[in-house]
């Protein structure tokens, strides 16, 4: 079942919330700082934040100066938005960057030339993927 792009009640507009996630995951490609970009953008690193999580709206005109300080088209923003239709993969993809540790870890995958290394790498992640949490030690 595909994402309802029908505005809901109480948070942000699903497409806003969208946006502003991949306006985060491209910045944190990039290594841009939320300050940065706000400079960039002639905006406070406050708005950025409301950027990226879908609470504020991003203008056409704002829109169109964040892709060019992030080096991409505006549509770059839409990709994946088009209908139900979207692959879940689209979302997972943008989370994985988007969370602390998942953008290293992605870089440093693709560092990784050897095939059978990547492969283990991928067996290693899924195995301890699938085994409950262990309890922290503080």
């Amino acid at each position: 079942m595909g994402q309802n792009w029908m505005k809901r009640r109480g948070g942000p507009e699903p497409v806003d919330a969208y946006v502003g996630k991949r306006i985060k995951m491209q910045r944190r490609i990039l290594g841009v700082s939320q300050t940065e970009l706000a400079k960039a953008i002639g905006v406070t690193f406050q708005q950025v934040q409301k950027y990226e999580n879908g609470r504020n709206r991003v203008s056409s005109s704002r829109l169109h100066r964040i892709a060019n300080s992030l080096n991409v088209q505006v549509p770059f923003f839409f990709v994946g938005i088009e209908g139900a239709n979207r692959p879940p993969v689209t979302d997972q993809i943008i989370d994985l960057c988007n969370s602390p540790g998942g953008l290293a870890l992605a870089k440093a995958f693709q560092r990784v030339t050897n095939k059978k290394v990547r492969q283990s790498i991928v067996a290693l992640v899924s195995t301890i993927a699938e085994r409950p949490e262990a309890p922290r030690e503080d």
